[in-house]
């Protein structure tokens, strides 16, 4: 890290310490999650399964502030579309919990469901309830914001509408899922997702990043200073490919290794693969004068020069 904060914008140290502060969010869930599985003498199902323990605040507090983080490092192209994608997923991780099976944590925590079924405890359904409302009209005012400064010329790029779409589909079925019968019917652990929403919108927020490094390790540049070095792109595929395997065992072999906890590991995997990248790439374009993300389009430069 050459740079110094003399030969930097304000805009530029603030892209930096974004960044930053993604993999450090990750530092903060798994140093939350090792207290508490210290103090309880045991590691539970999953990392999701924290909300239901005194970790919860450090839990839901670090992925909101991810989604933050994700939305404000916003910009053009691929990349950023797929950050502010997942951005849009985020605090539905957190937000929304996922299920007690039986009674798998009865003896940890005290909480049980019905033997054979998945609920999310009764204790914490209002909870989740005005969670999701308040995420509803925060993302409708979020997206009509976007809407309006798209229309009027304010932010270019057509992955405004993308995003767009992608969060009014998923307010939209989030709403019928929390607040409409019969689709609400046994919410947060709807009829119509067997598994809940917190299981489905983790995974869309896992494979709108797993696919970021693949762009950067091919990401072209005229910047010989931030332009990938060999290694990082071996490490930006490798990464990618480790989230994608990590995905496929949590989706299709969860279930497949007895008393292993399994997701548990798998989760943890995914966060550690996500530090590592936001790590390296924040250092490899630590010196970085003009990045894209921050640059205005040709024509607004031309305009404010103008």
């Amino acid at each position: 890290m050459a740079g110094s904060l003399t030969d930097s914008s304000t805009g530029h140290r603030t892209h930096r310490y974004l960044r930053l502060s993604l993999a450090l969010i990750v530092v903060a869930i798994l140093v939350g999650v090792g207290i508490e599985s210290w103090q309880l003498g045991t590691v539970l199902p999953s990392i999701s399964h924290y909300f239901y323990t005194p970790a919860q605040g450090v839990f839901v507090g670090a992925l909101i502030a991810a989604s933050v983080a994700l939305a404000a490092l916003s910009g053009r192209g691929r990349e950023t579309t797929l950050l502010d994608v997942a951005a849009v997923f985020a605090p539905l991780v957190a937000l929304v919990p996922t299920g007690v099976y039986g009674r798998s944590l009865y003896d940890e925590l005290g909480l049980s469901c019905l033997p054979r079924t998945i609920c999310v405890p009764e204790p914490y359904t209002d909870a989740v309830r005005i969670g999701v409302g308040t995420y509803l009209v925060v993302m409708a005012i979020v997206l009509a914001l976007a809407m309006i400064l798209r229309i009027r010329g304010k932010v270019r790029g057509n992955g405004v509408f993308v995003v767009g779409a992608v969060g009014a589909v998923t307010g939209i079925v989030l709403a019928l899922l929390a607040f409409v019968p019969p689709w609400s019917d046994g919410f947060p652990m709807p009829t119509a997702l067997p598994l809940g929403i917190h299981y489905p919108v983790t995974i869309a927020f896992f494979t709108a990043f797993a696919t970021v490094p693949i762009i950067n390790a091919f990401r072209r540049t005229t910047d010989d200073e931030s332009k990938p070095k060999l290694w990082q792109k071996i490490l930006y595929v490798a990464v990618a490919v480790a989230l994608i395997a990590d995905l496929v065992l949590l989706v299709f072999f969860s279930e497949s290794f007895g008393t292993v906890p399994i997701v548990f590991i798998g989760e943890a995997a995914a966060l550690v693969l996500f530090a590592i990248f936001w790590f390296v790439q924040t250092f490899q374009r630590w010196d970085e004068k003009d990045q894209p993300f921050i640059l205005p389009t040709p024509a607004l430069a031309w305009r404010e020069v103008g």
